[in-house]
């Protein structure tokens, strides 16, 4: 309770408690973890075989592999305590004991208030499969990221690792995953409207939108007014019929869609036609639609033949799912030279920022370069804004030129874009893809595209970082 009506607060005051309470909050979720551990030490002895013969209780290991084992009814007792099932007991006992055991960093950075209980117990659940070899190696690779980005940024760097400390074991279990698959149809709203729920593999799932993408851009041509997720959404109407959905593509063979200038020639192009029910021909080339996908591939991983990949718009894989999905689409595949993301762009002399430039962007960034933004670029690259770190200043107003270039744009959702705006908050990119922020109340974070949010506080080191910055006596690149 408070000492005092909250309605009397001063802001400054709500904000202490708040403070206060958290980190008491923070001390009670690590106190439990640390229980639950000492728990299942206490009941890690061998059972009294007089007691076994009757209940028929046994040691189990709810961890993973070098965690102790644990008498199977332990948990039913912690979990009455927790007002939780026994199962949830079970999964607590198993977690501390992995964080115990298999991660001691993440143990320790919990047990020092350093990381959120919740957040380690994941590391925990994803790692239980790996040896303790494997789950050290991810231990050792995640230390210190863990609070520096969102979680769905650190969750994609979490299934990385995982790939990476075990890339044998992870294309195994990847093709068993590809086995769970699913479509099913929703419920029907009042309004005639029905989901449609699918689990399928990526590529299969980046081949389908990109023909139900396709179909909407035709539908768009030949007049219909509605928006795109509408004609979308008809689109799948159009493909459950394939004959109509053939005549609309035979329609419009080739035209409209990227680096196509004119119809194709079919024996030019290689390929046959196939003949309608009406004697039209369609070549199956023009006909599908042109998707462009982005994976990025490390040296080791082509070197042993497999490990993880990343893929714009999907997040970390395995090279054997890659292989697969291409081989399975039967596609032509143009390979295109690398990009090399060190590299600053050839600056433009406009406040319009070109596709080009702005793909190479979110690709070198690849989520807002907001303090702990949890907001990503997606496949398009269109969906956050690309704010220009220092304010563009026409040419015949006296602005110098270049200054639309990689090192002066940095990617931002639509209100952190109007933060940095119209309000206090400020930011300066001293090397292309690293930003330092500072908030009106005088705050300062540094953000990276790969390692997240480092908090700066609001003492000498932000400040004189943000200055001599300013100044240009700070070069991140000396």
């Amino acid at each position: 309770m408070f000492d005092s009506d909250p309605a009397e607060l001063t802001i400054d005051a709500a904000a202490r408690l708040v403070a206060e309470q958290h980190r008491v909050r923070v001390v009670a979720e690590c106190r439990l973890l640390e229980l639950a551990a000492q728990w299942a030490d206490l009941h890690s002895a061998p059972p009294d075989p007089a007691v076994r013969d009757v209940a028929g209780e046994g040691l189990r290991t709810p961890g993973g592999a070098g965690t102790p084992g644990v008498l199977e009814f332990a948990a039913a007792e912690l979990g009455a305590h927790l007002e939780t099932t026994t199962y949830a007991a079970w999964e607590l006992m198993g977690d501390a004991l992995d964080l115990r055991h298999r991660l001691p960093r993440l143990w320790a950075a919990v047990r020092a208030g350093h990381v959120r209980v919740w957040k380690a117990r994941k590391v925990a659940h994803a790692t239980r499969h790996l040896s303790p070899g494997a789950a050290g190696m991810v231990d050792a690779a995640i230390d210190g990221l863990i609070n520096s980005m969102s979680w769905a940024r650190f969750s994609d760097v979490l299934t990385a690792k995982v790939a990476e400390s075990d890339p044998v074991g992870e294309e195994a279990r990847v093709a068993a995953y590809e086995a769970e698959q699913f479509v099913r149809g929703g419920r029907t709203t009042e309004n005639g409207l029905k989901l449609v729920i699918a689990r399928a593999a990526a590529g299969d799932v980046i081949w389908f939108l990109a023909t139900v993408t396709r179909i909407a851009e035709i539908l768009g041509a030949e007049g219909d007014q509605d928006p795109l997720d509408v004609r979308r959404s008809k689109a799948i109407g159009i493909l459950s019929r394939p004959d109509g959905a053939l005549d609309l593509l035979r329609r419009h063979s080739g035209a409209g869609q990227p680096g196509s200038d004119s119809e194709p020639d079919p024996e030019e192009d290689g390929h046959l036609s196939l003949g309608t029910a009406q004697g039209v021909v369609l070549d199956p080339a023009a006909s599908r639609p042109r998707v462009e996908i982005v994976v990025h591939v490390s040296a080791e991983a082509l070197e042993c033949d497999g490990g993880p990949v990343r893929m714009e718009g999907v997040g970390p894989l395995v090279l054997g799912q890659v292989r697969r999905w291409l081989a399975s689409a039967d596609c032509a595949v143009s390979l295109r030279p690398v990009i090399d993301l060190r590299a600053d762009s050839v600056p433009v002399d406009a406040y319009e920022i070109p596709v080009w430039l702005r793909r190479l962007c979110g690709l070198r960034t690849p989520a807002s370069v907001f303090p702990y933004s949890a907001a990503t670029v997606p496949l398009e690259g269109h969906s956050l804004d690309l704010d220009h770190t220092v304010p563009y200043v026409p040419l015949d107003r006296g602005g110098p030129p270049g200054q639309t270039r990689l090192g002066n744009l940095g990617p931002l959702s639509r209100s952190e874009h109007r933060l940095k705006t119209h309000s206090g908050w400020r930011v300066r990119q001293p090397e292309t893809g690293v930003f330092v922020w500072r908030s009106p109340t005088g705050h300062f974070w540094l953000t990276t595209p790969n390692a997240g949010t480092y908090p700066l506080g609001s003492g000498r080191l932000g400040r004189g970082l943000w200055r001599a910055i300013a100044s240009g006596a700070f070069d991140l690149a000396a």
